[in-house]
């Protein structure tokens, strides 16, 4: 039996944060919305000490390759529609594992 892994990137740029407490306070929110709202794990994986760029990996498993695109596919349609004021971008992968 397989499963299969969606890993999606999220790189978010914040061009008028001018410290790293007004960064925490754009970025927790959408942590909290994600890790609560979807059966996921989120992590930041890079940029943690730039002011101006977040990077997070999620992770969601799924028994086939056609859910775990779904997932991917809801969190970007999320993250568009509830925080529109953010400048991201995604990258996708689904691995079968």
């Amino acid at each position: 039996m397989a499963a299969f892994l969606a890993l999606l990137y999220i790189d978010i740029r914040l061009h008028s944060v001018k410290s790293l407490k007004a960064k925490r306070a754009i970025i927790r929110p959408l942590r909290d919305r994600l890790g609560n709202g979807f059966n996921i794990s989120l992590i930041e994986v890079s940029e943690q000490d730039s002011l101006q760029n977040a990077r997070f990996l999620l992770v969601g498993a799924a028994g086939d390759s056609g859910r775990a695109s779904s997932l991917s596919e809801s969190v970007v349609h999320f993250v568009e529609r509830n925080f529109p004021q953010l400048d991201v971008s995604f990258e996708s992968e689904i691995i079968q594992v």
